[in-house]
C-alpha cells in the first residue's frame, strides 16, 4: 500500500534467470486500472562483464526505449517509477520484459567459454529465432503489479459535523489476541490534513483491531474519556465494533471518517459563587443523618 496524496516510488527487479547472455532489453508497462506509473528509469550500473568487471552503464536510463546493454546469467537490475494515488485509489498494471539472446562464445574446440559473442565492432551477436531465422531469438516474462493508497480520517466534530480545531489523536495497537485492550507501545502516526483544520489522516494500516485515543481536546471541550476500539478492514474501511456513544465511523465512496463527538467541558463555579455547594452540603447532611440513625439503632440493640 502507498501513501495517499503523495508521489510514491515503485520498483521492480529484472533478473536473467537463464544460462546465456541477453541484450536489447525492452520494458513495457501497461496500465490496467488506475493512474499510470510515470518516469520509469532503469539502473543497469551493477551489471558486470564476463571478467567480473563493471560494464560501466549509467545508474539512470529512461526505459521508454530499448536498453542497449549486455545482461549476464543470474544478474539483475532495478527499475523505478513514480505513482501518485488519492485516498482509497488503486493501481494495477502489467510489466513485460523482453530481451534478445546473445550467441554464446566458444573456444577453438567448440566448448562454450561463458562469454557472449561479439562482432569486430564489439556489438553482441544476437541468436536467430529457430522458428524464423530472419528474426531475433527473444525471451520474455510478464508480471502484474498492484498498489493501493489505503487511509481513513479522524476528526472531533461539533453538533453540525464540522471538524473542531485543536484536538490531537493517536492510534493505539491492540495489546491482546482477543482485541480487548489497547497497548501504549508503538502508536500509529496520525497526520494533520493540509488545509483542513481539525482533520487527520491515518494511512496504510494493516487490517486489524486498533484503538482511538484523544490526547488533547480543543479549548472548552472534554477529552475522550478512554480509548475506543475500531476495526480496520482489508479495504481500509473502519467500523466501531462494540458501539460507542462518543465515537462513530461513516464510510462514503470507500473512504471512512472516524468522528469523536463534541463534549463540552463542564465549567467550574465562579469564584465567590456557592455553585453546587448547597447540593453537596445536603448530600453530606443526608449521609450524616443516615449514619446517626445507624448509631442510634445500634445503641438501642446494645
Amino acid at each position: 500500500m502507498y501513501g495517499p496524496g503523495e508521489t510514491n516510488t515503485v520498483r521492480y527487479v529484472v533478473t536473467n534467470t537463464g544460462n546465456t547472455w541477453l541484450t536489447a532489453v525492452r520494458l513495457v508497462d501497461d496500465t490496467v486500472a488506475g493512474p499510470a506509473v510515470t518516469d520509469w528509469v532503469a539502473d543497469p550500473s551493477p551489471l558486470e562483464g564476463p571478467d567480473g568487471a563493471l560494464l560501466g552503464y549509467p545508474a539512470s536510463v529512461p526505459v521508454d526505449a530499448e536498453l542497449d546493454i549486455l545482461f549476464g546469467p543470474g544478474q539483475s537490475f532495478v527499475v523505478t517509477g513514480s505513482l501518485a494515488l488519492d485516498v482509497q485509489q488503486s493501481h494495477h498494471d502489467e510489466v513485460t520484459a523482453t530481451a534478445s539472446v546473445v550467441v554464446p562464445e566458444s573456444d577453438r574446440d567448440g566448448a562454450p567459454t561463458g562469454a557472449p559473442r561479439t562482432d569486430p565492432a564489439g556489438e553482441a551477436v544476437i541468436a536467430p529465432d529457430p522458428a524464423d531465422p530472419t528474426r531475433p531469438f527473444d525471451v520474455s516474462d510478464d508480471d502484474p503489479f498492484h498498489a493501493r493508497a489505503s487511509a481513513f480520517y479522524i476528526q472531533k466534530a461539533d453538533a453540525d459535523g464540522a471538524a473542531l480545531e485543536g484536538a490531537v489523536f493517536r492510534i493505539l495497537r491492540d495489546d491482546a489476541t482477543d482485541g480487548s485492550r489497547p497497548g501504549a507501545a508503538d502508536p500509529v502516526a496520525v497526520t494533520p490534513v493540509p488545509d483542513a483544520a481539525g482533520r487527520f489522516i491515518v494511512a496504510n494500516l494493516p487490517a486489524g483491531t486498533y484503538w482511538v485515543e484523544e490526547t488533547r481536546s480543543p479549548t472548552g471541550h472534554a477529552l475522550l474519556p478512554q480509548p475506543v476500539k475500531i476495526a480496520v478492514a482489508v479495504d481500509g474501511t473502519v467500523t466501531v465494533p462494540d458501539g460507542s456513544r462518543l465515537v462513530s465511523a461513516a464510510t462514503d465512496a470507500g473512504v471512512s471518517t472516524v468522528t469523536v463527538a463534541d463534549v463540552a467541558a463542564r465549567a467550574l463555579p465562579l469564584t465567590g459563587s456557592t455553585g453546587n455547594l448547597p447540593y453537596l452540603l445536603a448530600g453530606a447532611l443526608l449521609a450524616l443523618a443516615g449514619l446517626g440513625v445507624g448509631i442510634r439503632q445500634w445503641r438501642r440493640r446494645a
